[in-house]
C-alpha cells in the first residue's frame, strides 16, 4: 500500500533515492547500512514498558532535516537521523516510524492523533481479548495492549513494547521485536496463500516501541467455536496446520530477529461467521515473540 500526496497532504516530499528497500534487512524496514554497531548493553536490565511518548522523536513529520523518508508497499516510513534505540547485540537503531495508508487516512479524520497518544490525552482501558501468555495484562507476551475510543466513533489497539532499562540508557534497550516486526511480518503474510483465509490486525501505525492497529476485541476466540461447531473441527485443524507452516516460512524469509510464538493456536480470532466451511476466516493476534 503507497500513500501518495493526496491521500496524505501533511506529510514530507518523497525521496525518491531512497524506494528500493533491500530483500532481507536485519530490522524491519531498515536497511543494514543504517544499523551500526554500538558499545554492548550494561547487562543488569530491569524491565521497562516501554517511553511513554514514543512519537516524540517524529513530532516534526515535515522537517526534512531531521528524518529520511521512503515510500514502501507498507505506507510511508520516517526514519530518524539522530535518535537511536539500542538493541541486546548493542547495535544502534535509527528509530522509524511506518504510517500506512489507513494510518494517512486516520490522521486526517484526527489529525493530532500521535501527539495525543504521546501526551496520554486519550483514554486507555484494557482490552476484552487476551492470548497466551498475556497473564490478564491485555493481549501479548511482548508488550501491553490498551484500548482507546475515537471520536470518529471508531476503536483503536495500542501496543507498547516492553523493553529493559540499563544503567547506562534512561530510554531502555529494545527486544528482539516491536511494532516495525509485527507490521512487516503482517504484510508479508497479506501476500501468501493464507490471504484469503487468515489475516492480523489492521495497522495505523508503527514504530520500533509501538503499534497502533484495529480493535478486534468483540470477536469469537476459536476454541468457542469448536465448541458450538464441531463440524468445523477438522478444518480448524487443517488450518492451525497450514498456518504454523506457511508463517514459519514468511519469517525465515523476512530475516527478522525473533520468533513465531509455539503457542500460537490460542491466539485465533473468527473474523467472519463460520456458518459455513468456505467461509470461515480467522484474525491472528500477537504472533511474534
Amino acid at each position: 500500500m503507497n500513500i501518495d500526496s493526496a491521500s496524505a497532504p501533511h506529510l514530507p516530499r518523497i525521496d525518491a533515492s531512497l524506494s528500493i528497500v533491500e530483500k532481507k534487512p536485519s530490522y524491519a524496514y531498515l536497511p543494514v547500512k543504517m544499523v551500526s554497531g554500538a558499545t554492548l548493553p550494561d547487562p543488569n536490565l530491569t524491565q521497562l514498558n516501554g517511553e511513554m511518548a514514543p512519537f516524540n522523536k517524529f513530532e516534526n513529520l515535515g522537517n526534512p532535516d531531521m528524518l529520511v523518508v521512503k515510500k514502501t508497499p507498507d505506507g510511508m516510513l520516517f526514519i530518524s537521523e539522530n535518535s537511536f534505540v539500542v538493541d541486546f547485540s548493542g547495535r544502534e537503531i535509527p528509530r522509524a516510524l511506518l504510517i500506512t495508508k489507513e494510518g494517512a487516512q486516520l490522521m486526517k479524520e484526527i489529525p493530532n492523533i500521535i501527539k495525543m497518544i504521546d501526551k496520554g490525552e486519550l483514554v486507555e482501558r484494557k482490552p476484552k481479548t487476551t492470548t497466551s501468555g498475556a497473564k490478564g495484562a491485555g493481549y501479548g507476551h511482548s508488550g501491553t495492549t490498551t484500548i482507546v475510543e475515537l471520536s470518529n466513533g471508531n476503536s483503536i489497539a495500542i501496543k507498547r513494547f516492553n523493553r529493559y532499562k540499563s544503567e547506562n540508557r534512561n530510554d531502555g534497550v529494545r527486544m528482539n521485536i516491536g511494532g516495525l516486526e509485527v507490521a512487516k511480518f503482517a504484510f508479508a503474510l497479506k501476500k501468501t496463500e493464507l490471504a484469503n483465509k487468515i489475516r492480523q490486525p489492521n495497522i495505523f501505525f508503527a514504530s520500533q516501541d509501538i503499534l497502533v492497529m484495529e480493535n478486534i476485541e468483540d470477536l469469537s476466540p476459536i476454541e468457542n467455536i469448536s465448541k458450538t461447531h464441531p463440524e468445523l473441527d477438522n478444518t480448524i485443524r487443517a488450518m492451525k496446520r497450514w498456518l504454523y507452516i506457511i508463517a514459519n516460512r514468511v519469517w525465515k524469509d523476512l530475516g527478522l530477529i525473533g520468533s513465531i510464538d509455539s503457542t500460537y493456536t490460542e491466539n485465533l480470532y473468527i473474523d467472519r461467521s463460520p456458518l459455513e466451511i468456505a467461509k470461515l476466516k480467522l484474525v491472528w493476534i500477537d504472533p511474534i515473540i
